[in-house]
């Protein structure tokens, strides 16, 4: 197989070229008559041929497509953004535009249709369906065939707010379908986010009172990811949301959105005005951008409570774990308190500590080792898909955060991100080398930054080496 896949490269760069996605080849190995037939068609037409029909609108480009995408999604997925969507983003654009304006909105990514009958089941209830538009667009025909007909099995009612979907729903024999008096108000297209076609007025893209685009820009390269981000800023309405996934990756450097902190993770808006330096039409993707994030300053403490955060932090270095906490229980409203007394219950093993971490980044939004300290947690568990969410919005808060650097290249490195993994690894040995080597690296139990960006380039060593 793997003789194979390389005889294939060019074909999947091709690919990748089209739709900014490039297969592994362990992902591709699990398509194997997939392989076969595209082997066949290299061997019998040559690979120029194959690559011309992959770069054109063509058949083989559209089962490489339904193939290679994934249609994973369902109802309601992620119910806390639907809540979000419900009791914050629509009262926010009837506020802003009256009760009568029609609400645009755009599932970018829609596959087979369960999360924009989502939210057109969401203003049905809120009596706004009359007065919406709702589109949803995908590169999959397949699965733009299967949003319009609007038929599901129960696997699509599996997500825990799903049970919303079921009165608008009837049943089919195995088949769960949606009620026409929703169906009939979704318009479903074909669109590669991948190219410069949006925003398309033609099309009804443009001026977005809301966009989701959920699950889809984990599978982009960096470049394409910019791209598609100013693109996606550049056809919202002015004051119009997008929602992406926590797993997606974070779109803040690549177009001026403003970031939002909530329960329900990251969200991004366009602000209602922008200064008139700068016009969305002529933004351009850069290469480099530095985060400037305004910070939560403490509030003024009091000399006695000084004194105390003093002992604390004695404390705590001393791994006095229960004097730092108690000497901070009661200044939790101080970010350096706060951040040192969970520190201090999580080495004691108190099960107080996740709760905490919880409820003080509520407290303290803009505190990135608040994050750092909640992904930690979270990785006592086992959950690193919540702890690499919460390291990059650490890193987002504060991109020089070495240890974040390092625990989310660990992470991406566990779960095969090889390129991510060596970047972060990179950042952390740059960052650490940049400070004087007896330095100690914050958040990293008083390790010195020589001793660190020794042990850094150590693993990136052997990183390497597996891959060669």
């Amino acid at each position: 197989m793997n003789d194979s896949l390389s005889e294939l490269a060019p074909i999947l760069q091709a690919f990748g070229a089209r739709t900014g996605i490039t297969p592994a080849a362990a992902r591709l190995g699990a398509h194997d008559a997939l392989v076969a037939k595209l082997l066949a068609q290299v061997r019998c037409s040559g690979s120029d041929r194959v690559m011309a029909e992959i770069s054109s609108n063509s058949a083989l480009f559209d089962e490489l497509t339904d193939e290679l995408t994934i249609p994973e999604t369902y109802f309601f997925r992620d119910a806390a953004q639907f809540d979000l969507i419900r009791t914050r983003m629509l009262p926010d654009i009837q506020s802003r535009c009256g009760f009568e304006h029609p609400i645009h909105c755009w599932s970018a990514a829609s596959s087979t249709g369960e999360e924009l009958y989502s939210v057109a089941i969401l203003l049905f209830e809120a009596g706004l369906a009359d007065r919406a538009f709702l589109v949803g667009t995908d590169i999959s025909p397949a699965a733009l065939a299967w949003a319009r007909a609007g038929k599901y099995r129960n696997w699509s009612l599996r997500g825990e707010g799903a049970a919303a979907a079921e009165p608008y729903l009837r049943n089919e024999g195995e088949w769960k379908v949606i009620n026409d008096t929703i169906r009939r108000r979704l318009t479903f297209m074909r669109l590669n986010l991948a190219q410069d076609c949006y925003p398309a007025p033609s099309m009804g893209i443009s001026d977005m009172d809301l966009i989701l685009c959920r699950n889809v820009l984990i599978y982009f390269d960096g470049q394409t990811i910019g791209q598609v981000a100013l693109r996606l800023f550049n056809s919202l309405a002015p004051g119009g949301w997008l929602l992406t996934a926590a797993a997606d990756p974070i779109l803040a450097e690549y177009a001026p959105f403003d970031v939002i902190v909530t329960t329900a993770g990251l969200v991004y808006r366009r602000p209602a005005c922008l200064p008139p330096s700068v016009r969305a039409t002529q933004l351009e993707v850069p290469n480099e951008v530095e985060i400037h994030v305004p910070r939560l300053e403490p509030a003024t403490i009091e000399v006695p409570v000084r004194d105390r955060l003093c002992e604390a932090r004695k404390a705590f270095t001393s791994n006095d774990y229960a004097t730092a906490a108690a000497l901070t229980r009661n200044n939790l409203e101080d970010p350096e308190a706060c951040l040192l007394h969970i520190r201090s219950i999580a080495n004691l093993g108190d099960p107080s500590a996740e709760p905490l971490a919880e409820q003080a980044i509520e407290r303290h939004p803009f505190s990135p080792e608040l994050y750092y300290l909640l992904a930690h947690i979270r990785l006592l568990r086992s959950d690193d898909r919540q702890a690499i969410l919460l390291l990059r919005k650490a890193l987002y808060l504060d991109p020089s955060l070495i240890m974040a650097h390092f625990v989310l290249g660990s992470l991406l490195q566990r779960s095969g991100d090889w390129p991510g993994a060596g970047r972060c690894f990179g950042n952390a040995i740059r960052l650490a080398e940049a400070l004087p080597p007896e330095a100690t690296v914050p958040m990293s139990d008083d390790q010195t930054a020589g001793e660190f960006a020794a042990a850094a380039r150590k693993s990136l060593q052997t990183m390497t080496a597996k891959l060669k």
